[in-house]
């Protein structure tokens, strides 16, 4: 077997056995799910500027291959988002299963399904709904993976329904429809090798989107909008002996037109991944 080819299979990193690096997105998951047994470990960090201050969050992210076509995934998450101080705001958990996978030399196709879970105690204030540490709900969705030599472009949709633990708000649900294209090439080393130590670095673009509907009630004097928001984050990837990844982010709003906490912000990830693990 070619030296360039063994790497292509032996480079299965932090996002999943089957899963070439620069399909390890930063801010979606791609169709390849982590190798069986394997156990993935994840610090989080996301900024972002308001008029008055820096707000960070921070997240703490397992991920586990019980097999090759299916991962668990669970987080917790503390930010100071919504208070003046960091503190504990909720949790999520989540399973991915890969339903085919197409190979061939230089390329492959994978889908997934997959679906998630939020628990948030944050209040409701904004009408961008996400389930990373803002709201509370459910999301199902799929995804399709595409990789072409040492590019790798990916497509996911979800429906989420989404809700508000404190009754009191007058917000009990709503329902959000998200979708993504992400974008990553390898650019170095520009020629594969065999080596396990070569360092790896990936740029990647996504366009991240959501579309919200059929919202009930107001929080305060706001009302749940019904809307639109289009983002887009650029990224490079560092990936180091095969198996611990860190990656820097901007993500910054193209268009919408709903209240968000912050449209703007920086994402810092390390990873590390224990193959093996059980």
């Amino acid at each position: 077997m070619k030296s360039w080819l063994r790497f292509l299979l032996s480079a299965v990193l932090l996002a999943g056995g089957t899963a070439q690096s620069q399909e390890l997105y930063i801010a979606t998951d791609p169709a390849s799910n982590m190798p069986a047994k394997a156990l993935g470990l994840r610090l989080n960090y996301k900024g972002m500027e308001s008029p008055s201050r820096t707000m960070s969050r921070y997240q703490a992210e397992v991920r586990a291959g019980i097999t090759k076509k299916l991962m668990l995934m669970g987080s917790v998450g503390f930010s100071d988002y919504y208070q003046f101080k960091t503190q504990y705001e909720g949790l999520q958990i989540g399973a991915q299963y890969r339903l085919f996978t197409i190979d061939k030399v230089h390329q492959h196709l994978r889908g997934a399904l997959w679906a998630r879970y939020s628990h948030s105690l944050n209040p409701q204030h904004m009408s961008d709904l996400n389930l990373n540490g803002d709201h509370s709900g459910i999301s199902l969705g799929g995804t399709l993976t595409q990789l072409i030599h040492k590019v790798a472009v990916s497509t996911s949709w979800g429906w989420n329904r989404v809700y508000y633990a404190q009754k009191e708000s007058g917000f009990d649900q709503g329902r959000t429809i998200s979708g993504s294209l992400s974008i990553g090439a390898l650019a170095y080393p520009l020629r594969y090798n065999a080596s396990f130590k070569k360092t790896n670095v990936n740029l990647y673009a996504e366009f991240l989107g959501g579309w919200n509907s059929g919202f009930e009630g107001t929080v305060g004097p706001h009302p749940i909008q019904n809307g639109h928001w289009i983002d887009l984050q650029p990224a490079i990837q560092f990936i180091f002996n095969s198996q611990t990844c860190l990656d820097l982010a901007y993500r910054f709003e193209l268009d919408a037109n709903v209240r968000r906490m912050g449209p703007n912000l920086v994402m810092i990830r390390l990873e590390h991944l224990l193959f093996q693990a059980w």
